[in-house]
């Protein structure tokens, strides 16, 4: 098996006054609202679907029989 090679000028991206990296000081455009309602109506619809498969599939106290005699 063959090991990965990194170069020694190879500098994480982490390091601070790398002069090897390019800082791109621009942040990510904010999503549009759309998007972001979107994506809450996706989480609710998703935690909806977990909730009822948890219900359907767990066992219930009264559903589980007793091991006592």
């Amino acid at each position: 098996m063959r090991a990965l090679f990194f170069p020694p000028t190879t500098v994480l991206a982490d390091e601070p006054g790398s002069p090897h990296v390019c800082h791109d000081e621009t942040p990510f455009p904010p999503p549009a609202a759309d998007a972001t309602r979107e994506e809450s109506r996706r989480r609710r619809l998703y935690t909806a679907g977990l909730m009822q498969f948890l219900s359907a599939y767990s066992p219930s106290a009264d559903s589980v029989p007793s091991t006592e005699s």
